[in-house]
């Protein structure tokens, strides 16, 4: 809340707004699932393993979400400068909280995986991490 106080359990709404500086302006609106009791029922985002070595055949990371809860979990995945390389989506029925994803194709790097856990009945946001990996040619 505007308060700083804590918010109850409870779908929301966070709305962004700019400007150009033109003249235009855009609007943005996405749903944030807010859980009771501080407790998002996430405790990790992993990528396992995290060297991939192309020469010796380790060319997929499995990015896992350990949760006591049935979530549906995806995985964005960026380059250490930004750049937005790949979407690794979940089937939204499958509730499936391991994904596989293969550095074939890829330099050698660091990358940085976003794991967002969302919940099926409301696609809200239930949790978002961050972890790294590292691909050796």
């Amino acid at each position: 809340s505007d308060s700083g106080a804590l918010v109850q359990g409870g779908q929301y709404y966070v709305e962004v707004h700019t400007a150009d500086g033109e003249g235009s302006t855009s609007q943005l609106t996405e749903p944030v699932v807010v859980l009771g009791g501080g407790s998002t029922g996430v405790q990790g985002a992993s990528a396992q393993p995290n060297e991939l070595t192309v020469d010796t055949g380790v060319t997929t990371t499995h990015f896992n979400v350990n949760s006591t809860r049935t979530l549906s979990v995806d995985a964005i995945i960026y380059t250490v400068a930004g750049e937005k390389i790949a979407v690794v989506a979940n089937d939204p029925t499958s509730f499936n909280q391991t994904l596989s994803w293969s550095a074939l194709g890829y330099a050698s790097g660091v990358y940085i995986a976003v794991v967002e856990a969302r919940d099926p009945a409301t696609n809200g946001l239930v949790s978002r991490q961050t972890t790294k990996f590292l691909i050796i040619h």
